[in-house]
């Protein structure tokens, strides 16, 4: 369907150009047809304070959060248990990969240490390693990745630093008074982990550090101040050093938030420079963090978590494939000039839903709409209302729809939007005119209503993850390309080049040569889309035959300068194209070469 559609509007789109056949084909897999993913249920929300929340958080409030269902993304794991009460680290390592984890003492640890492991996991309250952590440091400073849950930062300056970490000072979580450990909003560590956690055991006399960063190392989990973390990500994301997690009281321990904290922990490091997109998520005053869990699902090493103070310097701060904006409440400290600006003039790629687009409370800006190609129709609040996928596209593939069930955590859920020049409708309340989601900016973007109010139904079935995970794969379509190919008896001239990307929305240029290579001139050439897929090689005219039926073809003489439809459904598509040449002899008799191949994919 997908491929038919922009068949057609090709087609429209060239002057001159004949479509052999209307009835274009696919073998193409439409991106974001994932399965469902199962999330567990989440216990009643606080509500969050803020200008869109319907009431304050009570004190010492828990807000849900789910947690991913997500495959091991390592292989191997050593991890070193010894005196641990609860044996936390063990057990999430198993989970994570349970043919690929071996568990050392005292006494073997240094020795085993030498293999080639993809996560080394330290779970040490107490005893430390026969021969000191030496090896340890040397491991890590080799570029090894490592998770640490110590007691005696302290004392290890040298261990210390190889986690890219100073201590400031030491600390009991229940001595002299109850500390409560944060989340410093700075990563996905705590996704499907109870927090703010002050409940805590006793077994240990001293449970770790407080750290100052070094280097580029930040903070991910306080107990005081946010700028003395008790946990910090260092080595570009290869090490964690936290405190004593075996300490994790009843709260913890029941409903499995210490395991999942470990499994997060080693996802995190493990997952580093293996592939997955670097996903910038702005999640603040979330109840679900839907948006973080679908990142850290898909890319555990490569999501990074902005907060309110953050956002705006994290968003210029590298190259981002993706940048998800969940803000259902507080907006980022600055406005949105800094996203404004990302997506109008660099092109970013950003997933957004928000509260305010109208800019009614002040929480929006009047430019924010334009740059992600929509209008403001009218405000709208998502209770009692269903959501209708509006079609033609996959956003919704393994969510549940229509879905009528809404939370009531905020006064304002978003807008019904006007789609400007080419946007493209997603999701209706009930008017397929005014949806209230639209992807824009040839794919680039994506603007939403508040997703964090749904209900128990897109909660306990994974719905609500789904659809932030189909999200991302939308507006993280692969970029334009045009690959070189050949046929298998190399028969064809090397004549066929590409001189821009094929960027949808814009003009595809390609080139036939000229020059004759069986006659003494050239009279035309043509560029010929084989919507029916590649083939190996047809012998043809003396040359090889390279793409397959239907045909649409393109007549000029050298360049060929071809439209395209800024079509969102068409991201990640591939296509197919061919030249030909027909040349002429002094004799009057005509020739028709056949040239190499370009395999498409249309892009941004």
């Amino acid at each position: 369907m997908q491929a038919r559609r922009f068949a057609v509007a090709l087609a429209v789109g060239l002057s001159g150009a004949s479509l052999i056949t209307a009835q274009a084909q696919s073998n193409a897999v439409p991106p974001g047809t994932a399965p469902h993913q199962t999330a567990k249920a989440a216990p009643a929300p606080a509500v969050p304070g803020g200008p869109n929340a319907t009431g304050a958080p009570s004190a010492g409030a828990v807000r849900s959060k789910l947690p991913p269902t997500i495959a091991g993304a390592v292989d191997t794991i050593l991890v070193y248990d010894e005196d641990t009460v609860n044996s936390l680290a063990a057990t999430a390592a198993t989970n994570v990969s349970p043919l690929g984890t071996t568990v050392a003492g005292f006494s073997n640890f240094n020795t085993l240490l030498g293999g080639g492991w993809d996560v080394v996991v330290v779970d040490c309250p107490n005893t430390q390693p026969s021969g000191g952590w030496g090896p340890l440091i040397n491991y890590v400073n080799g570029g090894g990745r490592v998770v640490a849950s110590f007691w005696n930062w302290d004392a290890e300056a040298s261990l210390s630093s190889a986690f890219d970490v100073s201590v400031s000072s030491s600390f009991s979580l229940t001595s002299p008074s109850t500390l409560f450990l944060s989340d410093s909003d700075t990563s996905p560590a705590f996704v499907g982990v109870t927090m703010p956690n002050g409940d805590w055991n006793n077994n240990f006399n001293d449970d770790g550090d407080e750290f100052i960063p070094l280097g580029g190392a930040f903070g991910i989990g306080h107990v005081g101040s946010s700028s003395t973390p008790a946990m910090v990500l260092g080595n570009n994301g290869l090490t964690i050093a936290s405190f004593v997690i075996d300490e994790a009281g009843p709260t913890w321990l029941g409903d499995g938030s210490a395991v999942q904290l470990w499994e997060n922990l080693i996802r995190m490091v493990g997952n580093v420079g293996t592939g997955g997109p670097d996903i910038l998520v702005y999640d603040t005053d979330t109840v679900h963090q839907f948006a973080l869990a679908a990142a850290f699902a898909l890319s555990p090493g490569g999501t990074r978590r902005a907060n309110f103070s953050d956002f705006n310097s994290l968003l210029f701060s590298q190259t981002w494939d993706t940048v998800l904006v969940d803000c259902p409440n507080a907006a980022p400290s600055g406005g949105w000039g800094s996203l404004i600006n990302y997506v109008t003039n660099l092109d970013g790629h950003v997933a957004m839903a928000f509260w305010d687009w109208d800019d009614s409370s002040t929480a929006g800006d009047p430019a924010l709409p334009g740059a992600f190609e929509v209008s403001v129709a009218n405000s709208i609040s998502m209770t009692g209302q269903t959501l209708f996928d509006s079609g033609g596209h996959d956003v919704f593939a393994g969510v549940t729809m229509p879905n009528s069930d809404w939370n009531d955590t905020f006064i304002d859920d978003g807008d019904e939007f006007n789609p400007l020049g080419l946007a493209f409708e997603i999701a209706h309340i009930g008017n397929p005119t005014t949806p209230v989601m639209v992807q824009g900016n040839a794919g680039r973007t994506i603007a939403s209503f508040v997703i964090d109010e749904a209900g128990d139904t897109w909660i306990n079935d994974g719905s609500a993850v789904q659809l932030w995970t189909n999200l991302i794969d939308r507006v993280t379509q692969p970029s334009a390309s045009c690959a070189f190919r050949n046929g298998v008896l190399g028969l064809n001239p090397f004549d066929l080049t590409c001189s821009t990307e094929p960027v949808l929305g814009e003009t595809f240029v390609a080139n036939v040569s000229t020059t004759p290579t069986m006659g003494t001139f050239s009279l035309t050439t043509f560029v010929t889309f084989g919507f029916g897929g590649p083939v190996q090689g047809i012998p043809l005219f003396g040359h090889e035959l390279l793409i397959l039926p239907p045909y649409l073809e393109t007549t000029s003489l050298g360049a060929h300068n071809i439209p395209l439809p800024a079509d969102p459904s068409a991201l990640g598509l591939p296509a197919y194209i061919q030249g030909a040449r027909l040349e002429g002899s002094g004799g009057g008799g005509f020739f028709i070469v056949l040239t190499n191949a370009q395999d498409l994919v249309f892009g941004f």
